[in-house]
């Protein structure tokens, strides 16, 4: 049996995923971040309540001997949401999500890589599940099954296409005998 070619993300994410991981003869399928969307969905709450907190300073602060300035605030403020969105930008960079002919594999970090991985064998049903605001925007979180004691792998939060994504992840299932 011929392999096809790999296709350029196939290509890019084995230079992406460090060689170690891969096992001989692994080949990856699908490697993939999640949506853009990740970073203002995962620093959203938090720039809404530091949002909350300079509103209710501004109005409550003269009441009980707090007088700042209204510019201060919102500069403070400005400077919360742009640090929660670069952390949020740099947890995004630091998430991969990789199917391979064998395994799942979820890799977080940046400077220090967590590294879950699971035999594609183990799967026993995989669930998409769609927030309001993934809704919104077309995305999706996928989770796994697994038997007990099995290493979980986590879900790969704000997928764009999940369905797809599912698809391609049961073929690999079938593929592999599971």
């Amino acid at each position: 049996m011929t392999q096809a070619p790999a296709s350029a993300p196939a290509l890019a994410a084995e230079k992406a995923v460090a060689r170690e991981l891969l096992e001989n003869g692994e080949i990856i399928h699908l490697a993939i971040r999640p949506s853009l969307w990740f970073v203002p969905l995962a620093s959203g709450p938090l720039i809404l309540a530091t949002a909350f907190l300079a509103a209710v300073a501004h109005l409550a602060g003269p009441r009980i001997g707090l007088d700042v300035p209204s510019y201060a605030l919102a500069m403070l403020w400005a400077l919360a949401a742009m640090a929660r969105l670069f952390a949020g930008s740099i947890q995004w960079l630091g998430r991969l999500y990789v199917l391979t002919n064998r395994r799942l594999i979820t890799v977080r970090g940046v400077a220090r890589f967590q590294v879950h991985q699971c035999p594609l064998a183990k799967v026993r049903g995989l669930g998409v599940t769609v927030s309001p605001s993934e809704r919104l925007l077309g995305l999706g979180t996928l989770s796994f099954q697994l038997p007990p004691g099995a290493e979980g792998i986590g879900a790969w939060a704000n997928l764009a296409q999940p369905q797809k994504v599912r698809h391609e992840i049961e073929q690999a299932i079938r593929r592999c005998g599971g």
